[in-house]
């Protein structure tokens, strides 16, 4: 019987997308890739991306101080795709780009720091183990779906898919408990990729 003594990588999250198709694994990630191979990886982190875009609190950080650069400009962290105030009475401000926008003000100009909850997106080995699952259950039916289409290949059916994401929505709900104990709750004010659905 085998021991999983590790975390799973993208390595072995493509070799299981490979594995619904018929194909064999493969060694590494690096170097020129068969075409399976690139399109698989491409569809777990689209996938990843795509998962992580509806805002859960382990890829969110709170109190995250936002100071304004030598030009007055708040740019945000990498891979930023939303920022909510706390207190979003106090400012209209939204995400454009890479900069924070002062909407009442017309400006992208700030005279001094802002505390926010600022939602990142993160590497797929970054993630929490229930995520990555759910990510690579997602996007192994995704990949099959493309690359073959036939029913009888579909190793990853909807409803596993459903008893995947149960067991991420489980997992963030239990580490985010202390944050509810302590009453911490935010309000949405901004920024997302355009485009995307986002639903809990």
């Amino acid at each position: 019987m085998p021991i999983f003594n590790t975390v799973s990588s993208e390595l072995d999250a493509v070799n299981t997308m490979l594995s619904v198709i018929g194909e064999a694994p493969v060694n590494a990630l690096t170097g020129a890739l068969p075409v399976d191979v690139a399109v698989a990886l491409n569809t777990l982190r689209e996938t990843a991306r795509e998962v992580q875009l509806e805002g859960w609190h382990f890829n969110g950080e709170d109190n995250y101080p936002l100071t304004p650069d030598s030009q007055d400009s708040i740019v945000l962290p990498p891979s930023t795709f939303r920022v909510t105030l706390r207190d979003p009475d106090s400012r209209d401000v939204v995400v454009r780009g890479s900069r924070l926008y002062d909407r009442a003000n017309h400006t992208y100009t700030f005279s001094e720091s802002i505390e926010a909850t600022v939602h990142q997106l993160l590497a797929y080995e970054d993630m929490p183990e229930a995520f990555r699952w759910y990510t690579t259950v997602r996007a192994a039916r995704k990949f099959q779906d493309r690359t073959v289409g036939a029913q009888e290949l579909h190793a990853f059916t909807r409803e596993d898919e459903a008893a995947a994401r149960a067991l991420a929505v489980r997992e963030d709900t239990l580490i985010a408990r202390p944050s509810v104990a302590k009453g911490e709750s935010t309000s949405f004010i901004s920024g997302w990729t355009p485009g995307q659905t986002l639903r809990r």
